[in-house]
Parts: C-alpha cells; sequence; structure tokens
C-alpha cells in the first residue's frame, strides 16, 4: 500500500498533526469530534459493520452501557483500543480528545494503526518531561505514523 495514495492516511495524518500541535501549544484539542465524525463518514465506504460497532462503543461508554461494550469488545480487535480508552477516559488518565483520535483511528484503518497509536500515546506519557498535564495526541500521532509505515513495509 502506498501511504501517499491512501486518502485515509493522509486524512488522519494531516488532521492528527494539527491537533498535536495544538495539543502541545494549548494542551487542548478543538474540533477532534469533527475528527472523529470525519473518520465515521469516511470508513463507513470501507467498512460499514466496523464503524458501526465503534461508534456503539463510544456510545456506550459514554452512556454507561456495560452489556453493549463487552458484546462488542469482541467483534472486531479494533474496538478492544477504544475500550481500552474509554476505560482510561473514565479514570481521567486520557483526556476525551485522545480517546476520540483513538475511536477515529478504529474506524478508518485495521486493528494494528489503533494499538500502535495506543502505544505510541503510552510511550509519549511514559518519557513526558514537561509540565501537566500531559498532551497524548503527540504520541497518537507518531505511534499511527509508525503503524501506516509498518503496513506500507511488512
Amino acid at each position: 500500500m502506498n501511504l501517499l495514495a491512501n486518502p485515509y492516511a493522509l486524512y488522519a495524518l494531516i488532521a492528527l498533526a494539527y491537533f498535536s500541535l495544538t495539543d502541545l501549544r494549548d494542551r487542548t484539542a478543538p474540533g477532534i469530534e469533527l475528527f472523529f465524525g470525519g473518520a465515521v463518514l469516511l470508513g463507513v465506504l470501507e467498512n460499514p459493520l466496523r464503524v458501526g460497532v465503534v461508534v456503539l462503543v463510544v456510545v456506550g461508554i459514554l452512556k454507561n452501557w456495560r452489556p453493549l461494550v463487552l458484546m462488542a469488545l469482541f467483534v472486531f480487535p479494533s474496538t478492544w483500543v477504544v475500550v481500552w480508552g474509554g476505560y482510561l477516559y473514565h479514570k481521567k488518565a486520557v483526556g476525551g480528545a485522545d480517546w476520540l483520535a483513538l475511536a477515529g483511528l478504529a474506524c478508518l484503518f485495521p486493528w494494528y494503526v489503533p494499538v500502535f497509536a495506543g502505544g505510541g500515546m503510552v510511550l509519549w506519557h511514559a518519557g513526558w518531561r514537561g509540565r501537566s498535564p500531559v498532551p497524548a495526541l503527540p504520541g497518537i500521532w507518531l505511534g499511527t505514523l509508525i503503524g501506516l509505515m509498518w503496513f506500507c513495509f511488512f
């Protein structure tokens, strides 16, 4: 797969780069909901079932629909990262923008790209030496970039 020929990859990398810079500067990512909405609209064209399950998981976590989340957890591996991010969101370990970025990536790409993004977020948190709160979107962006490059070469 050519990284530059994939419109989903370009959309995700450009949007996450913008949000990462804003997150580093202002500690907030205004408009991340638009990224998630755009990812849902683009992802429905490729795999509507996966996107529907991810949206149900996001709504289920926001509304505390525990049985629905547990059922959706086993349908697609992409939702595992969204459920994990929702758990971290409820524990106040990550912000809502970080969780929606992971959910948007789960709508657009196969399971390994959100897993790489989550791993990048964890490594960024571990290596952050600046002031609190920790901006996690740059780690998500780096993990996404590594995951997409992994897909290109392997």
